[in-house]
């Protein structure tokens, strides 16, 4: 099975998640404090986190993967999209992006569309495609 990871987030020193969530108008699906521990390395977050998260897995076939991060990316942009103009004002300043990861065993057939893009650019985020083959 091929597992899709897409992730929507912005980190701060300045921000709680809280606050970022006020800003924003949503509630993230995933956060963190700055000295919460970041598991059984004994290391903390130096940073708040708040992020809006899609995930699934699916068959190993490269049409089917490419298929299934355009359904977990659409989700997460349309979660956002009412919000788009918060997202990225609260993002200004601070990091912020979305993360697309994919670990499946071949080279999935990706592609996006002309309104995903433009709804990716609204944001004024980077992006990151993270391929584990």
């Amino acid at each position: 099975m091929a597992k899709i990871t897409v992730w929507l987030f912005i980190e701060s020193a300045d921000l709680t998640s809280e606050e970022i969530s006020a800003r924003i108008g949503l509630p993230p699906d995933a956060s963190w404090k700055i000295g919460d521990s970041r598991g059984k390395t004994g290391k903390v977050y130096e940073t708040n986190s708040w992020s809006l998260e899609s995930e699934t897995e699916v068959n190993e076939n490269p049409f089917a993967v490419g298929e299934s991060v355009r359904a977990c990316l659409d989700g997460v942009l349309r979660r956002i999209g009412d919000h788009a103009d918060r997202f990225k004002g609260t993002a200004c300043g601070q990091t912020a992006g979305l993360y697309i990861g994919i670990c499946a065993d071949g080279a999935p057939a990706l592609g996006l569309k002309a309104d995903e893009i433009s709804a990716i650019s609204s944001l004024g985020v980077d992006v990151e495609f993270d391929l584990m083959l």
